[in-house]
């Protein structure tokens, strides 16, 4: 197997090493790869030149167009630590070549610029970068609104015998909640029985086609559906919105910049949905890239941030537990000679609204209370 691979030469090692000051590719790590050894005469080196594609058929990011010699050039090369190379072929999907490709470039530009400026780095330092919440809210407090929903059980016989004996107009009933709303009157439309009305007292055909469930983890605060093409839209009032903005106090320019976010004690996070309708197919750009539930990237059009100046970051929503009161935005900021981090503590207050309903059963005797949190929604 190894004499099918297209490993680099010693000579293509070194060089990716050096290009970038031995210091590890990703930029969420940048650690440094070699130092001492115990040995005065020897260096240990922790670092790995990685394929950016595979060195051979069945590795990860495999590309079958690429020569053997093309596979073995530097620009398939990148400088990561031992960590790192382990991380971005043991998940290829996360860690695709565009990404790769951008962490080494970004890299080399970083090391470049140190090399080639005029300042020394401890004089960048009097850079002040800060990252602040805008939200109207001025105390900062976040108020999601969860449902309580408390189930009381009783005696579908009963009902059934009340029906049988009084023949309960239930199909007026039905006629009667219909409003030519076409979501609305999917559901009524289902009722063909008496069974079917009192399942539907229930909400057990709700229950089929809803997706209120707390551990419907969307954390996007509209939902678009094709049930709702007459102007509705569902709105998910358990969903938190961030308005972040990243503001330059210093006297000098932020030149070469980016901002990596780590969401922490949250269910997850994505950037809001611009689309303003179902049938909304406009191809809107975001300036946040999430690579996953939690991490993200700010990638800014202008590479410079001028002094007093400052930048929003496209808006971020999230979903948190009904018993969270605390989540953080850990933020770090990667520019020319400059290198500074944060944590932004977003304070919330869950709201609990008890709301009670009777569902009815065979032998509610052997059913207890039922208690269960779930999103709270409303149309719109």
């Amino acid at each position: 197997m190894a004499l099918n691979r297209d490993d680099f030469t010693k000579k293509t090692v070194d060089l990716l090493a050096k290009r970038v000051g031995y210091l590890c590719s990703n930029p969420d790590c940048r650690k440094p790869t070699v130092g001492p050894n115990s040995d005065k005469l020897k260096a240990t080196i922790i670092g790995i030149g990685a394929h950016i594609t595979a060195a051979s058929e069945g590795g990860p990011r495999y590309d079958e167009t690429l020569t053997s010699e093309q596979r073995k050039d530097i620009d398939n090369g990148i400088w990561l630590c031992a960590n790192c190379a382990t991380l971005i072929d043991k998940d290829p999907i996360g860690f695709p070549l565009e990404m790769l490709n951008r962490w080494k470039s970004v890299s080399e530009d970083l090391i470049n610029k140190e090399l080639s400026s005029f300042k020394l780095k401890e004089e960048r330092q009097s850079l002040e970068v800060d990252l602040v919440l805008k939200n109207n809210n001025s105390e900062g407090v976040f108020e999601p609104i969860f449902i309580e929903e408390v189930t009381n059980f009783s005696d579908k016989k009963v009902l059934k015998q009340l029906n049988k004996k009084f023949g309960f107009d239930y199909k007026g009933v039905v006629d009667s909640m219909k409003t030519g709303n076409l979501l609305n009157d999917h559901f009524l439309n289902k009722i063909n029985s008496f069974d079917d009305f009192l399942d539907s007292l229930n909400g057990d055909s709700l229950d089929k086609y809803s997706t209120t469930k707390e551990e419907k983890n969307d954390p996007q605060p509209v939902s678009f559906s094709s049930l709702i093409l007459n102007g509705y839209k569902l709105v998910n009032l358990s969903v938190c919105l961030l308005e972040l903005e990243l503001k330059n106090n210093s006297k000098e320019v932020l030149e070469d910049y980016k901002v990596y976010f780590d969401f922490e004690n949250m269910l997850n996070a994505e950037a809001l949905d611009k689309r303003k309708e179902f049938l909304d197919i406009k191809p809107y750009n975001y300036n946040i890239k999430f690579k996953d539930d939690f991490k993200a990237e700010f990638i800014p059009e202008s590479s410079m941030l001028v002094q007093g100046d400052s930048i929003e970051i496209d808006k971020i929503c999230f979903k948190t537990s009904h018993i969270k009161t605390i989540s953080y935005v850990n933020w770090k900021v990667v520019a020319r000679n400059f290198t500074t981090s944060g944590k932004l503590q977003i304070n919330i207050n869950p709201i609990i609204e008890v709301e009670e309903k009777d569902k009815f059963v065979d032998n509610p005797e052997n059913f207890n209370t039922l208690r269960e949190i779930v999103c709270k929604y409303k149309f719109e």
